[in-house]
């Protein structure tokens, strides 16, 4: 299966990058911010703007044990 990850509007196809010494470097992301009431965060909430997407297909993270 091909992973990939859209960075800045742009399909990078490998998006688990890493070094010739195999460490791993992790894209930075863009939105590191809150939603607020007032719009002190510069994302004011609104009804019907936002989206809340959950996928519980993958619920097994904390019982993976390396």
């Amino acid at each position: 299966m091909a992973s990939g990850i859209m960075v800045a509007g742009q399909w990078i196809a490998d998006g688990n990058q890493r070094t010739q010494n195999g460490e791993f470097h992790e894209i930075p992301t863009t939105f590191r911010s809150y939603i607020t009431a007032d719009g002190d965060s510069g994302f004011k909430a609104e009804t019907g703007r936002y989206h809340l997407y959950v996928a519980l297909a993958w619920l097994v993270p904390g019982r993976i044990v390396p």
